[in-house]
C-alpha cells in the first residue's frame, strides 16, 4: 500500500479505507469491484486496484462517474504494466455502467502516465489539530457534542448541501 515511509510501512489510512470498503456495506462498492494480481508462483498478490461508481453533476445535470481508486503495486513488480492492465479492465466497467467519464483523485503525475490529465483540483478539505481545541477549565462541560447521524438528520445535510452547489457548478 501507499506510504511517505516507503512500502515496507503501509498506510493505516489507506489500509482501512479498503477495509471498509470490502467489509461494510457500501452502495456504490463491492468486493468486486477491485482487481488483483497475484504472482503464481509465490502466491502472493503484487498489485491491486479498486473501482468506485459515483454520480456526480455539472449545472444540476446528473452522470455516472467511474473512480479507479487505492492502485498500489509492489515495488519489485513496478514497471511491468500491472496497473495499466487494470485500468483497461477498471474502463471496461465503466462503460459497461454507462459512465460518461473516468476521474481520479490521486497522484497527477502517476495517473498522466496512464492518460489522465488533472481537470478539477479537489483540494476542499478541513483538518482539525488537538492543539487547536481550547483546554476546559476545571469543572466546565463541553458546549458541543459529537453523535452518529441519523435519519432526522437528513434535511440538515440536504440544505447544507445545497447551499454549497449554489456556490459553484
Amino acid at each position: 500500500m501507499y506510504s511517505d515511509a516507503g512500502h515496507l510501512r503501509p498506510d493505516d489510512r489507506v489500509r482501512l479505507w479498503v477495509h471498509e470498503l470490502l467489509t461494510r456495506p457500501h452502495p456504490n462498492v463491492a468486493p468486486s469491484d477491485f482487481t488483483v494480481v497475484e504472482d503464481r508462483r509465490t502466491k502472493q498478490i503484487v498489485s491491486s486496484l479498486g473501482f468506485i461508481s459515483q454520480a456526480w453533476s455539472y449545472a444540476g445535470i446528473p452522470f455516472g462517474v467511474g473512480r479507479p481508486e487505492l492502485g498500489a503495486t509492489h515495488p519489485e513488480y513496478r514497471n511491468r504494466g500491472l496497473l495499466r492492465e487494470q485500468l483497461e479492465l477498471l474502463h471496461t466497467w465503466s462503460a459497461a455502467r454507462g459512465h460518461l467519464i473516468q476521474a481520479i483523485a490521486g497522484i497527477p503525475y502517476l495517473y498522466r502516465r496512464f492518460g489522465y490529465e488533472m481537470t478539477v483540483s479537489l483540494c476542499g478539505t478541513r483538518v482539525g489539530f488537538d492543539v487547536d481545541v481550547p483546554r476546559l477549565e476545571d469543572g466546565e462541560g463541553e458546549a458541543f457534542a459529537i453523535r452518529p447521524a441519523s435519519v432526522f438528520d437528513l434535511a440538515f445535510f440536504s440544505m447544507v448541501s445545497d447551499a454549497g452547489h449554489r456556490r459553484d457548478l
